[in-house]
């Protein structure tokens, strides 16, 4: 597979090693924004509840925000936790001001995320119960952050938008989630470096997903399978309607 693209991800480097031509994977990046209606039946409104995970940290000098994003990769979709760390007030600062950034993390995984989030909070923030007033009825938003992180990273890599990936023809998409005032930001074919997706999928590996899934799951629709009926066929090797009959025979 070959990768026609305005710009450069992690995975290209994976093409150095042989790739097929034939097979061409256009990667135009588009961008939108989502109002998510929790209740509605958009093909992206079931995960506005995602957004209870959204949480925020003070540690003196430092801010630490956590928030809820998920990557549609091959039809499988893969939770991802957002934790930014922002030195002082940068991030209550006026909406031109550029925020002082520590560090920005993503997890893939419920135990490492918190394995990290435990060194950077301390143990008792992880066990410390919160109850949201405007998420009460979210079991991410409710109870200690470490039983809500097991909840947020449950059926992680479900298949529930395959069928919507072949559908569009629609390899990787990722979706910000905002919470219940904030718009949702959806990107179509965006760089996945971005959003350290090699921390689930290593250069070769999501390289490879991407070849089977756009040669094999999506071929079947991109060079569909022409059906030939015999007679066509006997007609394609010389023979015609007489050639397999058995002439009369003469009488003696």
């Amino acid at each position: 597979m070959r990768i026609r693209s305005p710009f450069d991800d992690y995975y290209d480097t994976a093409m150095s090693h042989g790739s097929d031509p034939s097979r061409v994977f256009v990667r135009n990046p588009q961008t939108s924004e989502l109002k998510l209606d929790r209740d509605g039946e958009g093909v992206w409104d079931r995960y506005g509840r995602l957004a209870g995970i959204a949480d925020a940290f003070e540690l003196g000098r430092e801010s630490v925000y956590l928030g809820a994003c998920i990557v549609v990769f091959c039809g499988r979709v893969y939770k991802a936790l957002r934790v930014h760390r922002l030195r002082g007030d940068s991030a209550r600062s006026t909406p031109n001001a550029t925020p002082d950034v520590i560090e920005q993390r993503v997890f893939y995984d419920g135990e490492e995320a918190r394995h990290y989030l435990e060194a950077l909070l301390g143990r008792e923030r992880l066990r410390k119960k919160r109850e949201s007033l405007f998420e009460y009825d979210n079991p991410l938003a409710n109870g200690t952050l470490t039983d809500r992180l097991e909840r947020y990273f449950h059926q992680q890599g479900s298949t529930e938008l395959m069928r919507w990936s072949i559908e569009t023809r629609i390899a990787i998409a990722v979706l910000r989630i905002g919470s219940r005032v904030d718009k949702s930001i959806l990107q179509i074919h965006p760089p996945l470096k971005d959003i350290q997706f090699y921390r689930l999928f290593g250069a070769a590996e999501a390289f490879q997903e991407l070849d089977m899934f756009w040669g094999g799951v999506l071929a079947p629709e991109s060079n569909p399978t022409i059906s030939i009926s015999d007679k066509d066929r006997i007609a394609q090797h010389g023979f015609d309607a007489r050639s397999f009959r058995k002439g009369p025979s003469r009488k003696r």
